[in-house]
């Protein structure tokens, strides 16, 4: 459609994606695949569709929708992680294979955002069938369900999230990361730490 209407592809935001949350132990391998389906496979399924037509184009921005859950893997969410990393590898890998026909790939590393993700999350934890009260994870489910209410209340909406694309999209020289809001900076810090010191941190921000 937009190749028929307009003879080329400029932009291609790279923003499909759903939370799952749930202890390793708890998780079912069947929710494993689907969350990498959604938040990896297609990714790189629209790669590869606009992939040859910028190259042809010698131009063209690719903005791949990471997460501040692919700078640290937090308890109780390490599968939504996983493939946020991926997308995080999968970037850096693109970003350099493109280069010779100046084609773009830019990372945007959105933090706690107020969105229906989290929601969302639980319904598809209960969906597998885990019961977080009966968890013996459940102080963490519990960490992540007060986490998640706190930003529904008070969290920055999406549309900060959707001005940085916007100027990813248009900057002459875009950055190759950008994290919003503040908090996905200092997270970034974080990540640097010494395991055991980041392990303590990230526990004691969880009550665990």
């Amino acid at each position: 459609m937009v190749l028929s209407t307009w003879g080329r592809v400029d932009v291609l935001v790279n923003n499909a994606g759903f939370a799952l949350a749930g202890a390793i132990e708890d998780v079912s391998l069947e929710a494993v695949r689907r969350q990498f389906e959604v938040n990896v496979l297609a990714y790189i399924a629209w790669m590869k569709l606009v992939g040859p037509v910028m190259r042809r184009q010698r131009e063209g921005r690719i903005i791949n929708i990471s997460s501040v859950s692919g700078l640290l893997a937090f308890p109780g969410l390490g599968v939504y992680s996983a493939s946020k990393f991926a997308v995080e590898a999968i970037s850096d890998a693109a970003r350099l294979e493109y280069r010779p026909w100046g084609v773009r790939v830019i990372v945007i590393e959105p933090g706690s955002v107020a969105t229906e993700i989290w929601d969302r999350s639980r319904d598809t934890s209960a969906q597998q069938g885990i019961d977080w009260e009966a968890s013996p994870f459940r102080a963490i489910y519990q960490a992540e369900l007060e986490h998640a209410e706190s930003v529904a209340a008070s969290g920055p909406s999406a549309e900060i999230v959707a001005r940085v694309v916007v100027k990813a999209a248009k900057a002459s020289r875009p950055r190759v990361r950008y994290c919003v809001p503040l908090e996905t900076k200092i997270i970034r810090v974080l990540a640097h730490f010494p395991d055991r010191l980041r392990d303590w941190i990230v526990g004691r921000m969880m009550n665990i």
